[in-house]
């Protein structure tokens, strides 16, 4: 199914080709003169603007596109599928030339009715066909058999070698990157609102490895497994990052991380509390007697007394006497010295 309605799409404008890794050389040069051409677009004039003739469709216009291709498909019946033997449906129609066949069932449910147009129907054998269903009726038939899996059950369903090993982030977070299912941008998962099978919130500490498995299907979640076992221990919500212009949205993003900070730091405070209130009250006593100290001797300057300073540093060395024999000895006076001295 999804190889035939990739093959019907690749006409679309801005197909990328199979898929990212085989991507057309030139999707990245027209992609950036798309971007830049739009950027261009908005300074211009409503009529202008209007005359720029665009390459790549809009998501709008993609989608509609891409809904009737999907549509045609899934009605089809014209198809040679395998495993289809015996998926038949009986039509009939009253003209030959009409299109509005209609199955047998509904003639069987008018019984005033049945008989005679039977009767009718065997003389005319173009009126009636045997057709295999469509995927649209084989799906429709099938859904009542269908059961709901719970999200939590994901993993289940998805191959054990593709399971990844990240590092819980110092924020409690997880991310990797992946081009071929979400594109270029690192995708971020939460793990302090990890939620347990058993229906429970859990976090899960920084620093350490853990095994995940992710459903491009469903971008929001991702699940954490046992390494040994492979038993389901959780499921993280994605970090939806909020686009700088979206005011409301920063806001709560800010509000949300605020509020995770403080409930990280509420326990760190409780076990700090003692020494803060200790330290704010020495500081304070400090203060007192600074305050209400005499003032100091200009001749008696105070020096550092930490670890470096020697005790000798804080005596004074007197100077030494000549001896009383000593004969008194004539300084000459030093020369004076001028500025080419220097030079």
């Amino acid at each position: 199914m999804h190889n035939v309605l990739h093959n019907r799409t690749a006409h679309l404008l801005g197909n990328r080709g199979r898929d990212a890794e085989r991507m057309h050389e030139s999707r990245g040069a027209l992609v950036r003169y798309e971007e830049r051409l739009m950027v261009a677009a908005e300074k211009l004039d409503a009529r202008t603007r209007d005359a720029i003739r665009f390459e790549l469709a809009t998501w709008s216009e993609y989608v509609a596109a891409f809904r009737v291709i999907e549509h045609e498909l899934m009605d089809d019946w014209q198809h040679t599928l395998e495993g289809w033997d015996g998926r038949e449906v009986t039509e009939f129609r009253f003209s030959e030339t009409s299109n509005d066949w209609q199955p047998v069932e509904a003639l069987l449910a008018d019984g005033e009715r049945v008989e005679a147009v039977s009767a009718w129907l065997k003389s005319r054998p173009e009126c009636v066909r045997v057709r295999p269903l469509s995927r649209r009726e084989m799906w429709t038939a099938g859904k009542k058999d269908l059961i709901q899996v719970q999200l939590m059950e994901m993993p289940a369903f998805l191959a054990d070698s593709d399971a990844i090993e990240l590092k819980v982030r110092d924020n409690g977070t997880i991310g990797f990157s992946n081009q071929l299912y979400y594109g270029r941008d690192e995708v971020i998962y939460r793990l302090d609102k990890l939620r347990t099978p058993a229906g429970f919130s859990a976090r899960v500490a920084p620093r350490q490895n853990v095994w995940v498995k992710f459903n491009p299907l469903v971008p929001n979640w991702v699940y954490l497994l046992d390494k040994d076992s492979g038993a389901t221990l959780g499921m993280a919500p994605i970090l939806n990052r909020a686009p700088t212009y979206d005011k409301h949205a920063v806001e709560v993003a800010m509000g949300e991380q605020a509020a995770d900070l403080a409930r990280k730091l509420f326990p760190v405070r409780g076990r700090h509390q003692i020494e803060a209130e200790e330290r704010v009250a020495r500081v304070a006593h400090n203060q007192r007697v600074l305050v209400s100290a005499p003032p100091l001797r200009a001749s008696a300057p105070i020096k550092p007394t930490g670890p470096s300073t020697r005790l000798s540093e804080f005596m004074e060395v007197p100077e030494a006497a000549p001896p009383p024999d000593a004969e008194p000895v004539a300084v000459a006076p030093a020369e004076r010295l001028s500025f080419s001295d220097f030079l």
